[in-house]
Formats: structure tokens, sequence, C-alpha cells
């Protein structure tokens, strides 16, 4: 709730208490991911993709014991590389060095950045492949994946993957004109689909 409200900071301690209560505990699974995604929004990239990563890492004894395997969970694994890709427009690359006219300083650290830059690249690309292991027709996942391949200068990648979006993406107007015809037929779901519910006290009237 407060996270959707704006109010981060007091989300943030609120996931701080959670995180130290024993009786019961809070899950870790859920701490790590809304402390990620948290952490995500106030622009501590490197926090989030530590507590994203433990989110889907995560292996403890409730786990095994209850069978869950977070690293299945392909919602939280886009989210991973959506970040990844943020962190590589991040980086700023100095000027690209000219033949005969920069020193080996400025060579080495544009190298530098740039081989920084393509390394959150090919990590989030790493992601999104296990996303569409689990997904092939993940509409996000090739969206990512048409993006960063344009960053990295894979054009026919870049390619493949916009007609596989352009493929399995939602379609906005038929989903619109389904939702619209669903809450003409049955009006009484209608109103209980609705961001806030206003039920009557007393029973209507004969």
């Amino acid at each position: 709730m407060l996270q959707s409200e704006g109010r981060i900071n007091e989300a943030i301690l609120a996931v701080g208490r959670a995180s130290k209560h024993t009786e019961p505990p809070a899950p870790p699974w859920t701490v790590a991911w809304l402390g990620g995604m948290l952490n995500r929004q106030q622009n501590r990239l490197a926090d989030a993709e530590e507590g994203l990563r433990a989110a889907l890492e995560m292996r403890t004894e409730e786990t095994i014991r209850r069978k869950f395997d977070f690293s299945l969970d392909y919602v939280v694994r886009n989210q991973l590389a959506s970040l990844l890709y943020d962190r590589a427009r991040q980086v700023r690359l100095p000027a690209k060095p000219v033949a005969d006219e920069s020193s080996p300083e400025e060579v080495a650290r544009y190298e530098e950045r740039k081989a920084l830059q393509t390394q959150f690249l090919t990590s989030a690309v790493t992601e999104l492949h296990r996303t569409l292991e689990v997904d092939s027709e993940n509409a996000t996942a090739h969206y990512l994946l048409r993006q960063i391949y344009d960053e990295l200068g894979e054009t026919e990648l870049a390619e493949k993957h916009k007609q596989l979006h352009d493929r399995y993406r939602p379609d906005d107007n038929a989903q619109g004109q389904a939702v619209r015809i669903a809450r003409e037929q049955y009006p009484e779901a209608g109103k209980a689909a609705e961001a806030v519910v206003i039920y009557p006290l007393s029973a209507p009237s004969e």
C-alpha cells in the first residue's frame, strides 16, 4: 500500500521492520523482492540488483520443504533484466578516442567504461533468455531483447525479437473490448472489479 501511494521511504522502513519479525518471521523471499523493487525506485540500482537476485536464488530449508523454485519467476527475472539495462544506460562513456589524437590513458578509460556497459547489457540478455526458457512467448522479454540488441549493435537479433514481440504482445484494443462487453453483461462483477468498491450495508428493497 505504501509503495503504491508513493511513500517509498515509509515502505522501506516497513520492510525493515518486517524483516526483524520472528513470530512469525517474514518470508525472506518477499523481503528480498520488495527491498529490490523499493531500492530501484530510489535509484539505488546496485542494492536493487542484489535484492532481486537474492529473491530469484533463494534456497532455504523452507523453500525446499515447500517446493518453492523462485528461479522460474519470469516476472522478477524480467525486472532484474530491466534493471541491468538501466545500469548499462547509467554508465557514462567519455568521448570516443580518435586514432592518433587520443592518449593511451583516454583510450584505456573509454575501453574500461565501454566494457562495463557491455557487461551489464550481456547480463541482461542472459536473464531474458532464462525467461524465454520458461515462457518462449513472453512479450516483455522479447521487447527488452530488441532494445538491448540494438544497443549492442546486433541488428539481426534486434529485428528477430521485434517481430516476436509484435507477434506475442497483447492486443490492447481486443482486451479493452472484451472487458467492456463483460462489464455490460455482468454489471455486478464490473462494479466489484473497480479499484475502490463500495457495497451497500442493507439489502436492496424488493
